[in-house]
């Protein structure tokens, strides 16, 4: 049997516009500003996911937006800072997508864009954010600044605007949180967040993610009846030194203490042999 090692595949973009489709974010190798070689690994293992803070590209420091690792052996990863990150690496290729922010001066009003971490890759859908008219509520919505918003991925605040991104996309991945990727850099965890009139120079991402699954564990090996039966022997066993303690007054005590210790190890042993207790405790806390 041949074992395919997998690769790691990483590359830098710097969102600047210039791609096409929709939100302009299909880019072309214009966009990619660092491409590495694939880079064999052999797994198990953890890999870095440590990039620059700012990226020096044509003599511009273009700062570090964030990073989407999709393929790792537990799920895909999103990071918004650029340092102390690892993810493993299992039996797939692995794509680590790096986006920089553009120089200074993305020009008049807002960019936004989407992102969908489950895909690795920016979202086409077309109903990712609304443009609602303050006061909210009630919900004002400004249909001609949303349809220009989830197509080109502009917003141009002539007047305050309310934003809010859309609860999931591509048929159901869920919000997680804004960034704000021109500095100074914020991140909104919140849907929603407000512009104020003539608000420019700012590109904000709305990023999507599955949560991770949580799996129960396999109890096809737990005896039916087991908690009966532990219960039945720890219960005696308390009878017995009770018994023994306090109402018979001919029997040898020591002989009762050790058949009440006996038959409390009997039941923590049904519990402890069938695995009981470390069930219930991954049921909260085992997750892939």
């Amino acid at each position: 049997m041949v074992n395919i090692m997998p690769t790691i595949n990483t590359k830098y973009i710097v969102y600047n516009h210039a791609g096409t489709g929709v939100r302009h974010h299909h880019f072309s190798d214009q966009n990619t500003i660092k491409k590495f070689a694939p880079e064999p690994f052999t797994p198990p293992g953890k890999r870095n996911a440590d990039f620059p803070v700012l990226y020096n590209y044509n003599n511009e420091d273009l700062p570090f937006a964030f990073t989407s690792i999709h393929g790792a052996a537990d799920g895909n990863h999103l990071y918004l800072s650029p340092d102390d990150n690892q993810y493993p690496v299992g039996e797939s290729d692995i794509e680590v997508l790096v986006i920089y922010a553009p120089p200074p001066g993305v020009g008049e009003g807002i960019w936004v864009d989407a992102f969908n971490v489950d895909a690795g890759n920016f979202s086409d859908d077309l109903n990712f954010i609304q443009i609602l008219t303050p006061p909210t509520p009630p919900d004002s919505l400004d249909s001609l600044k949303t349809g220009v918003a989830n197509q080109e991925g502009s917003v141009f605040p002539d007047h305050p605007e309310h934003i809010r991104a859309s609860e999931k996309i591509d048929g159901g991945v869920p919000f997680v949180s804004w960034k704000q990727i021109v500095p100074p850099q914020q991140i909104v965890k919140s849907r929603d967040f407000e512009l104020k009139q003539d608000q420019s120079g700012e590109i904000w991402f709305a990023f999507y993610q599955s949560p991770p699954a949580v799996t129960e564990p396999d109890r096809s090996w737990v005896l039916p009846g087991s908690w009966v039966l532990a219960v039945f022997f720890i219960m005696l066993g308390a009878l017995i030194w009770i018994a023994g303690h306090w109402y018979c007054t001919v029997c040898t005590p020591w002989l009762l203490d050790w058949a009440s210790v006996i038959s409390v190890a009997i039941g923590i042993g049904i519990l402890s042999i069938n695995k009981v207790l470390p069930a219930i405790y991954s049921r909260d806390t085992t997750a892939t």
